[in-house]
């Protein structure tokens, strides 16, 4: 509070000022009064050269507050001129882990292509998890809300691609996934990784995968319908929900296919599906029925589950209802 009380009441309004003041007091302040000066850095407008020959000096004097406030400076400044992006990239090759994170994920929000190109060809493949988190978030950020992706978007497309596939680390494969999802239908090559990553053991990298494929529609259709009737149940309850989310005429029409596959679990699946879709001429509770006397607890308990979705709609199905209260299995 007092830092930001400090700022508001010392430094010029204008980024101009704002920049002058930080970069006199980044060469000729005490500690304190250069720390402040960091933080103030995205006030400052754009780093430009000497505003980042500035901020590097003050990394390595052995005080943890001074070095993470050169990494935060670097990844909030407002932006990075051409010239100080270009000494970026030289310094981070010999940078430390947390100082080369920084310089990375500042990169990767910079609109050069070349640059960007770089950051994903050498921080994607960083050796550390860290430094690779960086970039990916980076690259992220840089992605746009709306409108025409960026010129090399068929390498970012790739390099995200091979992240959510192979990164070890949840970060990197999460911010890989979402970054996925936002190229829309253009990922489609992409989609047999992100129906691989709808197993993935993080709930974080599982979300943004559907979400993703949600994004793609239809032209994620053919892996979604092999993954609905794979026989990983997981899968199955993973692809009926995101071809329902789709909705389209094609979608629905791949619902419609499984409602042939010789799995009870994915015909439940699909008919739970399908009715959330109010696809017509689907009888959701005849197939329900037929499920409660399965053998398998799981499937019965599915067959269940779509009677209670349906409220009175289920009453015909009362009967098939009442002995499952005694059953052996709780």
């Amino acid at each position: 509070t007092y830092t930001a009380v400090l700022l508001e009441q010392v430094l010029p309004e204008d980024a101009a000022g704002c920049r002058a003041v930080v970069l006199e007091t980044l060469e000729t302040g005490g500690q304190t009064e250069r720390w402040v000066a960091l933080v103030a850095v995205p006030k400052a407008g754009p780093v430009d050269d000497a505003l980042l020959r500035a901020i590097l000096k003050q990394t390595g004097s052995g005080s943890e507050p001074m070095d993470t406030a050169v990494h935060e400076a670097l990844k909030n400044a407002e932006g990075v001129e051409d010239a100080a992006a270009r000494r970026m990239w030289r310094v981070a090759a010999n940078a430390a882990p947390p100082l080369r994170a920084a310089l990375y994920y500042a990169l990767g929000i910079h609109r050069s292509q070349d640059l960007r190109k770089d950051v994903l060809r050498v921080a994607l493949q960083d050796e550390d998890a860290g430094v690779r988190r960086a970039a990916a978030f980076g690259l992220l950020r840089a992605l746009p809300l709306e409108g025409d992706l960026p010129s090399e978007d068929h390498a970012l497309l790739a390099a995200f691609s091979a992240a959510a596939q192979d990164d070890e680390d949840e970060a990197v494969r999460a911010y890989a996934v979402f970054a996925l999802g936002r190229f829309d239908a253009r990922a489609a090559p992409a989609a047999p990784v992100l129906v691989a990553r709808l197993s993935d053991t993080s709930a974080r990298v599982r979300s943004g995968a559907t979400t993703a494929l949600v994004a793609i529609g239809d032209p994620a259709l053919p892996v979604l319908a092999t993954a609905l009737d794979g026989g990983d149940r997981a899968l199955t309850e993973a692809a009926a929900y995101i071809l329902r989310r789709i909705g389209t005429p094609a979608a629905v029409d791949a619902l419609r296919a499984g409602l042939a596959s010789e799995d009870d679990y994915v015909r439940g699946r699909v008919a739970m599906a399908l009715r959330a879709a109010q696809a017509p001429d689907v009888d959701a509770l005849g197939i329900f029925r037929e499920l409660l006397g399965s053998e398998d607890a799981d499937v019965a308990l599915l067959g269940l589950e779509g009677i209670g979705q349906m409220g009175a709609d289920a009453a015909p199905a009362i009967d098939g209802v009442r002995p499952l209260v005694r059953h052996a299995d709780p």
